[in-house]
């Protein structure tokens, strides 16, 4: 039943342009949606669909540095 919410979640990921969102990051996104999870990530742009609560790891100061 899981998979059916995230296939349902990720059925309309994309931009305002009408580009589809890679397979890749629409199943993580619909995951994160399903789940109500954040994704981290170093490229916000891999995640363009408003839903997705979103932390760029490059560009917050709550993950330590090594």
């Amino acid at each position: 039943m899981e998979s059916a919410v995230s296939a349902q979640a990720g059925g309309d990921f994309g931009d305002a342009m009408g580009h589809a969102m890679p397979i890749k990051d629409s199943l993580i996104a619909a995951s994160a949606i399903a789940h109500k999870l954040t994704v981290a990530a170093r490229n916000s742009r891999d995640f363009k669909n408003d839903k997705v609560n979103l932390i760029n790891i490059l560009e917050t100061d709550c993950l330590p540095l090594p």
